[in-house]
């Protein structure tokens, strides 16, 4: 993967920088469905689809290219994440598979979400077109129990229905 279609996608969010691990992936994940053509490959881990080949290029434009920079502050209670920061005066240099409108719209849709339902969102998609589960939902359920409450499905729901990603 090019390490410049990080930057593309940092460069079409609003702030110019996704905040959490989790949600970096799952973002990138369903810019993949979209069609983004980044030619990266996803397997189903803990919290859902995963990129080793993602963290990896996110290391390297952290350490090698220096276009991102990470950004690690605490919650409330202690626990450590991450926040994915475009450096200032990175261009945007890879013109990506998909329109930059459409890009930009997606990615506010996205991140309008909490890290849990962005979460839920990809492997609802990954759930039902992945594996081919007809009853995903039972399935979640049974992956994500404390996380897939009717509110958090129901706000995943509507992300994938407006990303054009709907499942049935």
């Amino acid at each position: 993967m090019d390490n410049q279609i990080i930057a593309t996608v940092l460069a079409a969010t609003e702030r110019k920088r996704i905040v959490g691990r989790i949600r970096f992936q799952k973002v990138f994940y369903l810019l993949e469905q979209l069609g983004l053509d980044s030619g990266l490959k996803f397997s189903y881990h803990h919290y859902g689809p995963y990129s080793e080949e993602l963290s990896k290029s996110v290391q390297s434009a952290c350490v090698v290219d220096k276009i991102l920079k990470e950004q690690v502050d605490y919650t409330v209670y202690g626990n450590p994440f991450s926040t994915y920061i475009l450096e200032n005066g990175t261009e945007q240099t890879i013109t990506a598979k998909i329109p930059p409108e459409k890009m930009a719209r997606s990615l506010a849709e996205m991140l309008k979400l909490s890290s849990v339902q962005i979460e839920l969102a990809a492997t609802i998609h990954w759930i039902a077109t992945k594996e081919n589960f007809q009853d995903w939902r039972s399935e979640l359920v049974a992956r994500k129990a404390g996380k897939a409450t009717d509110a958090n499905v129901s706000r995943a729901l509507c992300l994938l229905d407006k990303l054009g990603l709907s499942v049935s």
